[in-house]
Protein backbone atom coordinates (compact mmCIF):
# COMPACT_ATOMS: atom_id res chain seq x y z
CA UNK A 1 0.00 0.00 0.00
CA UNK A 2 0.96 3.48 -0.94
CA UNK A 3 -0.09 6.69 -0.10
CA UNK A 4 -2.04 8.42 -3.48
CA UNK A 5 -0.56 10.76 -5.61
CA UNK A 6 -1.82 13.85 -2.97
CA UNK A 7 0.01 12.91 -0.32
CA UNK A 8 3.49 11.96 -1.49
CA UNK A 9 5.00 14.82 -0.24
CA UNK A 10 3.85 14.59 3.00
CA UNK A 11 5.82 12.10 4.65
CA UNK A 12 7.41 12.88 7.96
CA UNK A 13 11.02 14.16 8.19
CA UNK A 14 10.26 12.25 11.46
CA UNK A 15 13.48 13.43 13.62
CA UNK A 16 14.34 11.49 16.54
CA UNK A 17 14.64 12.50 19.42
CA UNK A 18 16.27 9.72 21.39
CA UNK A 19 19.50 9.06 22.98
CA UNK A 20 20.54 10.80 26.20
CA UNK A 21 20.62 8.27 28.88
CA UNK A 22 22.46 8.47 32.65
CA UNK A 23 22.04 5.31 34.20
CA UNK A 24 21.41 5.74 37.55
CA UNK A 25 18.70 3.23 38.85
CA UNK A 26 14.98 3.80 38.70
CA UNK A 27 12.79 3.93 41.47
CA UNK A 28 12.07 0.40 42.85
CA UNK A 29 8.86 -1.21 40.91
CA UNK A 30 8.57 -3.68 43.59
CA UNK A 31 10.27 -4.75 47.02
CA UNK A 32 12.30 -7.35 45.51
CA UNK A 33 13.01 -5.57 42.15
CA UNK A 34 16.09 -3.54 41.75
CA UNK A 35 19.12 -3.33 38.98
CA UNK A 36 22.29 -5.52 40.59
CA UNK A 37 25.72 -3.96 40.69
CA UNK A 38 26.36 -6.78 38.04
CA UNK A 39 24.13 -5.31 35.57
CA UNK A 40 24.72 -1.81 36.38
CA UNK A 41 28.32 -2.45 35.69
CA UNK A 42 28.37 -3.27 31.75
CA UNK A 43 25.92 -0.70 31.19
CA UNK A 44 27.39 2.06 31.92
CA UNK A 45 31.03 1.00 30.70
CA UNK A 46 28.72 0.78 27.60
CA UNK A 47 27.22 4.11 28.30
CA UNK A 48 31.13 5.53 28.53
CA UNK A 49 32.63 2.98 25.35
CA UNK A 50 29.26 4.86 23.58
CA UNK A 51 30.06 8.26 24.50
CA UNK A 52 32.92 7.74 23.31
CA UNK A 53 32.13 6.60 19.70
CA UNK A 54 33.30 3.35 20.17
CA UNK A 55 29.86 1.44 19.31
CA UNK A 56 31.09 -2.22 19.00
CA UNK A 57 32.78 -1.98 21.89
CA UNK A 58 29.81 -0.90 23.61
CA UNK A 59 27.78 -3.43 21.96
CA UNK A 60 30.04 -6.46 23.24
CA UNK A 61 29.59 -4.88 26.97
CA UNK A 62 25.62 -5.16 26.74
CA UNK A 63 25.88 -8.29 24.46
CA UNK A 64 27.50 -9.83 27.94
CA UNK A 65 24.57 -9.25 29.97
CA UNK A 66 21.78 -11.41 27.08
CA UNK A 67 23.00 -14.94 28.74
CA UNK A 68 22.27 -13.13 32.01
CA UNK A 69 20.28 -15.31 34.17
CA UNK A 70 16.60 -14.60 35.41
CA UNK A 71 16.88 -10.58 34.83
CA UNK A 72 14.09 -8.72 36.53
CA UNK A 73 11.85 -6.96 34.16
CA UNK A 74 13.51 -3.43 35.49
CA UNK A 75 17.05 -5.14 33.84
CA UNK A 76 15.52 -5.92 31.07
CA UNK A 77 14.39 -2.45 30.49
CA UNK A 78 17.72 -0.56 31.43
CA UNK A 79 19.60 -3.22 28.84
CA UNK A 80 17.70 -2.74 26.13
CA UNK A 81 17.59 1.08 26.58
CA UNK A 82 20.98 0.97 26.54
CA UNK A 83 21.26 -1.19 23.33
CA UNK A 84 18.55 0.79 21.09
CA UNK A 85 20.74 3.84 22.36
CA UNK A 86 23.82 2.59 20.63
CA UNK A 87 21.68 1.07 17.53
CA UNK A 88 20.43 4.60 16.69
CA UNK A 89 24.19 6.17 17.18
CA UNK A 90 25.23 2.89 14.52
CA UNK A 91 22.52 3.35 12.39
CA UNK A 92 20.30 0.51 12.93
CA UNK A 93 16.92 1.41 13.53
CA UNK A 94 15.35 -1.81 12.60
CA UNK A 95 16.83 -3.36 15.76
CA UNK A 96 16.89 0.14 17.80
CA UNK A 97 12.90 -0.44 17.54
CA UNK A 98 13.45 -3.89 18.68
CA UNK A 99 14.92 -3.10 21.56
CA UNK A 100 12.62 -0.52 22.74
CA UNK A 101 9.64 -2.78 21.91
CA UNK A 102 11.53 -5.33 24.33
CA UNK A 103 11.74 -2.44 26.65
CA UNK A 104 8.40 -0.70 27.07
CA UNK A 105 6.89 -4.62 26.86
CA UNK A 106 8.41 -4.88 30.80
CA UNK A 107 5.85 -1.94 31.77
CA UNK A 108 9.24 -0.40 33.65
CA UNK A 109 10.44 2.74 33.62
CA UNK A 110 9.33 6.10 35.06
CA UNK A 111 6.12 7.33 33.01
CA UNK A 112 7.79 10.25 31.56
CA UNK A 113 10.58 8.17 29.95
CA UNK A 114 8.52 5.47 28.57
CA UNK A 115 6.01 8.32 26.68
CA UNK A 116 9.79 9.46 25.09
CA UNK A 117 10.40 6.11 24.07
CA UNK A 118 7.11 5.15 22.45
CA UNK A 119 7.19 8.48 20.74
CA UNK A 120 10.73 7.74 19.24
CA UNK A 121 9.70 3.81 18.49
CA UNK A 122 6.49 4.65 16.72
CA UNK A 123 8.57 7.00 14.71
CA UNK A 124 11.16 4.60 13.43
CA UNK A 125 8.75 2.22 12.87
CA UNK A 126 6.74 4.91 10.68
CA UNK A 127 10.68 5.52 9.26
CA UNK A 128 11.42 1.50 8.47
CA UNK A 129 7.54 1.11 6.99
CA UNK A 130 6.38 -1.29 9.78
CA UNK A 131 3.39 0.61 9.80
CA UNK A 132 1.32 -1.42 11.92
CA UNK A 133 3.87 -1.07 14.75
CA UNK A 134 4.09 2.64 14.29
CA UNK A 135 0.28 2.78 14.50
CA UNK A 136 -0.18 0.64 17.28
CA UNK A 137 2.53 2.26 19.28
CA UNK A 138 1.65 6.12 17.96
CA UNK A 139 -1.88 4.92 19.56
CA UNK A 140 -0.81 4.10 22.36
CA UNK A 141 1.38 7.35 22.96
CA UNK A 142 -1.72 9.47 22.52
CA UNK A 143 -3.42 7.48 25.04
CA UNK A 144 -0.39 8.29 27.44
CA UNK A 145 -1.31 11.68 27.14
CA UNK A 146 1.57 12.50 24.26
CA UNK A 147 1.15 15.78 22.20
CA UNK A 148 3.51 15.82 19.36
CA UNK A 149 1.73 17.12 16.82
CA UNK A 150 4.10 15.59 14.01
CA UNK A 151 3.07 11.84 15.32
CA UNK A 152 -0.27 12.51 14.96
CA UNK A 153 0.08 13.08 11.09
CA UNK A 154 2.35 9.49 10.99
CA UNK A 155 -0.12 7.96 12.89
CA UNK A 156 -3.09 8.70 10.41
CA UNK A 157 -0.73 7.87 7.42
CA UNK A 158 0.18 4.55 9.16
CA UNK A 159 -3.24 3.41 9.70
CA UNK A 160 -3.70 3.97 5.33
CA UNK A 161 -0.73 2.60 4.50
CA UNK A 162 -1.24 -0.50 6.95
CA UNK A 163 -4.73 -1.04 4.84
CA UNK A 164 -6.35 0.06 8.35
CA UNK A 165 -8.83 2.73 6.18
CA UNK A 166 -11.72 2.39 8.94
CA UNK A 167 -9.57 3.63 11.79
CA UNK A 168 -7.87 6.16 9.91
CA UNK A 169 -11.52 7.60 8.65
CA UNK A 170 -12.59 7.51 12.25
CA UNK A 171 -9.30 8.65 13.98
CA UNK A 172 -9.71 12.06 10.81
CA UNK A 173 -13.18 12.26 11.12
CA UNK A 174 -12.82 12.78 14.65
CA UNK A 175 -10.13 15.18 14.08
CA UNK A 176 -12.24 16.98 11.90
CA UNK A 177 -14.95 17.39 14.13
CA UNK A 178 -12.32 18.99 17.04
CA UNK A 179 -11.26 21.39 14.68
CA UNK A 180 -14.73 22.71 13.89
CA UNK A 181 -15.70 22.96 17.37
CA UNK A 182 -12.40 24.68 17.84
CA UNK A 183 -12.89 26.90 15.05
CA UNK A 184 -9.51 25.51 13.17
CA UNK A 185 -9.08 25.59 10.27
CA UNK A 186 -8.61 21.25 9.53
CA UNK A 187 -4.92 20.64 7.88
CA UNK A 188 -4.90 20.03 4.29
CA UNK A 189 -2.88 16.63 4.56
CA UNK A 190 -5.56 15.59 7.39
CA UNK A 191 -8.72 15.99 4.74
CA UNK A 192 -7.13 14.63 1.76
CA UNK A 193 -6.41 11.58 3.92
CA UNK A 194 -9.41 11.30 4.91
CA UNK A 195 -11.11 11.55 1.70
CA UNK A 196 -8.83 8.62 0.21
CA UNK A 197 -9.80 6.56 3.07
CA UNK A 198 -13.74 6.75 2.57
CA UNK A 199 -12.62 6.28 -0.92
CA UNK A 200 -11.18 3.12 -0.22
CA UNK A 201 -13.81 2.20 1.98
CA UNK A 202 -16.49 2.79 -0.92
CA UNK A 203 -18.05 5.38 0.98
CA UNK A 204 -19.43 7.87 -1.76
CA UNK A 205 -21.25 9.76 0.24
CA UNK A 206 -18.36 10.75 3.17
CA UNK A 207 -16.38 10.86 0.14
CA UNK A 208 -18.43 13.65 -1.48
CA UNK A 209 -18.71 15.63 1.81
CA UNK A 210 -15.19 15.81 2.37
CA UNK A 211 -14.80 16.67 -1.20
CA UNK A 212 -16.72 19.54 -0.35
CA UNK A 213 -14.71 19.96 3.40
CA UNK A 214 -11.53 20.20 0.89
CA UNK A 215 -13.12 22.68 -1.68
CA UNK A 216 -14.40 25.49 1.11
CA UNK A 217 -10.91 25.53 3.13
CA UNK A 218 -8.53 24.67 -0.08
CA UNK A 219 -10.20 25.65 -3.13
CA UNK A 220 -8.07 24.34 -5.99
CA UNK A 221 -9.12 23.78 -9.66
CA UNK A 222 -9.14 19.73 -9.39
CA UNK A 223 -11.32 19.70 -6.30
CA UNK A 224 -13.77 21.96 -8.15
CA UNK A 225 -13.86 20.08 -10.94
CA UNK A 226 -14.52 16.80 -9.78
CA UNK A 227 -17.20 18.51 -7.50
CA UNK A 228 -18.94 19.53 -10.84
CA UNK A 229 -18.29 16.56 -12.50
CA UNK A 230 -19.84 14.69 -9.89
CA UNK A 231 -22.89 16.94 -9.59
CA UNK A 232 -23.29 17.18 -14.00
CA UNK A 233 -23.25 12.77 -13.50
CA UNK A 234 -26.44 13.18 -11.11
CA UNK A 235 -29.37 11.51 -12.71
CA UNK A 236 -31.47 14.38 -11.34
CA UNK A 237 -29.18 17.32 -12.22
CA UNK A 238 -31.67 19.85 -14.19
CA UNK A 239 -30.29 20.54 -17.83
CA UNK A 240 -30.86 24.40 -17.50
CA UNK A 241 -28.37 24.70 -14.86
CA UNK A 242 -25.62 23.68 -17.10
CA UNK A 243 -24.55 26.91 -18.15
CA UNK A 244 -24.37 28.00 -14.87
CA UNK A 245 -22.02 24.83 -14.06
CA UNK A 246 -20.08 26.19 -16.56
CA UNK A 247 -19.59 29.42 -15.18
CA UNK A 248 -18.50 28.07 -11.74
CA UNK A 249 -15.84 25.64 -13.38
CA UNK A 250 -14.55 28.81 -15.02
CA UNK A 251 -14.08 30.89 -12.30
CA UNK A 252 -13.03 28.41 -10.29
CA UNK A 253 -10.38 27.25 -12.66
CA UNK A 254 -11.84 23.99 -12.98
CA UNK A 255 -12.35 24.44 -16.84
CA UNK A 256 -10.76 21.91 -19.00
Amino acid sequence: MTLPSLFKTCFLPCCLALLTLTLTPYPVQAQTESIRPEVLRPLIAAQELNNQKRHADALARIAELDSLAAANPLEVFTIERMRAVVMMATNDPGNAAKALEKALLTGRGPATDRLALIENLALIQYRQKDYNGAALWAGRYFELGGQLDGLRTAQTQALYLSGQFKSAAELLQQRLADDLKAQRKPEEIELRLLASSYQQLKDDRAYANTLRSIARYYPKPEVWLELCYRLMKRKDFPSYLEIDLNRLMRATGAQL
